[in-house]
């Protein structure tokens, strides 16, 4: 994904374009079901496995993949961002709620 990432901000630069890098779109789509089970198979992973991955990081890396140009590429790349929020978020959660605090209601 980092290769990508940075081959799409190559090819933004207007220095280079003259220059552009081909970004194989069919490679991009088979990373989407990767990222995917990736964020859903977290749940089920050992501590140790959870630790080594950052659902942040790789949240960052989806969201270089939108400067794709292909629709299709682009809704699953979509997909897999709300994805990957939805889980930041319940992880956000499941911590708030360990720490049995309450939210200020206003």
């Amino acid at each position: 994904m980092s290769n990508i990432c940075r081959h799409l901000v190559w090819n933004n630069n207007p220095r280079n374009k003259d220059r552009k890098i081909k970004i194989d779109e069919e490679e991009i789509s088979e990373l989407c079901p990767r990222i995917w089970a990736l964020s859903v198979e977290l749940d089920f992973a050992s501590e140790e496995d959870r630790q080594k991955c950052f659902l942040q990081t790789l949240l960052k890396g989806c969201f270089g993949l939108l400067g794709v140009k292909s629709p299709q590429s682009s809704l699953k790349i979509s997909a897999c961002n709300i994805q990957l929020f939805f889980k930041i978020f319940d992880s956000v959660l499941k911590k708030f709620k360990a720490t049995n605090l309450k939210p200020d209601s206003e």
